[in-house]
């Protein structure tokens, strides 16, 4: 039950901050490192961290 509080919480501070992950964990008081944790942990970022990972190899900006 708490577990999905905390999933809620996360989720609204997401949408308030603009998927910004920096802004969202100072917003919820936590390290941005842990805030990656309980993304994970509740599958909010899997589209994310796709997206991130093929950005950071130069897949999505047209670079080969």
């Amino acid at each position: 039950m708490l577990s999905a509080f905390e999933k809620q919480l996360i989720q609204k501070a997401l949408e308030e901050n603009a998927e910004n992950k920096t802004n969202t964990a100072k917003q919820l008081g936590i390290s941005l490192r842990s805030l990656y944790y309980k993304l994970e942990k509740y599958r909010l970022a899997k589209i994310s961290m796709v997206c991130v990972k093929f950005y950071s190899q130069g897949q999505m900006s047209g670079k080969k």
